[in-house]
């Protein structure tokens, strides 16, 4: 039995068993802080290729998600990065902006943000000075799927984030036709401060109990 309830999954891989080639993922994180690594490291285990990621990428230094996202890289699985902030690869050209046969596609934290607030939000798109209409760059983002990593999370998928942990999670969970999270802990309905929940479960398909504590 893999779903215990309606979102409840037993374990990462049956939660993300229907990601296909080509996806859209968004995955939660800022400078190693609220990154889903149990989801992480499942997706590098798939064999899909393909892949639309967004994320954002540290600057600060590498950090056990984006190692992973460099690997799925390296194994041909992703097919565009977007993400506001250049990676850690010297492989990486600045004037093809390629990293071996991945696209980066570099777009700014705020518009970024705006770019799943306004998908989430339903609207058709805002209009940037800088972005010439012509080509639609106005428009949302769309994402399939969303992980994301929340520090409480009870049965109906009501999710509340501790500090930095919280960074774009909330508005992929609004923007992705399919949202995951991957919490660090699982309480009964009613045990979280209403006051408190950022992402209402009505944005969550998807929950998984994180399992093992991944470290460098």
């Amino acid at each position: 039995m893999c779903v215990t309830g309606n979102k409840l999954y037993t374990s990462c891989a049956l939660a993300m068993r229907d990601i296909v080639n080509g996806c859209t993922i968004g995955i939660s994180g800022n400078e190693g802080r609220g990154e889903p690594l149990g989801l992480m490291c499942q997706l590098t285990k798939m064999n899909v290729t393909n892949l639309r990621i967004i994320y954002n990428v540290p600057v600060i230094k590498q950090t056990i998600g984006s190692r992973m996202i460099h690997q799925m890289i390296s194994d041909d699985k992703i097919s565009e990065l977007i993400t506001p902030s250049y990676p850690h690869s010297e492989a990486f050209d600045v004037h093809t902006k390629m990293i071996k046969n991945t696209m980066v596609n570099f777009i700014d934290h705020s518009y970024l943000a705006e770019k799943l607030r306004i998908k989430g939000a339903g609207l058709g798109g805002i209009f940037y000075s800088s972005d010439p209409i012509g080509d639609k760059e106005y428009l949302g983002l769309n994402m399939d799927v969303a992980l994301v990593k929340s520090d409480k999370t009870d049965t109906l998928g009501n999710t509340v984030y501790s500090g930095s942990n919280r960074n774009y999670s909330p508005i992929m969970a609004i923007a992705a036709h399919t949202t995951i999270v991957e919490t660090n802990d699982l309480v009964e309905i009613g045990a979280l401060d209403p006051e408190c929940i950022v992402t209402p479960g009505i944005f969550v398909n998807r929950i998984v109990l994180t399992s093992e504590k991944l470290t460098d």
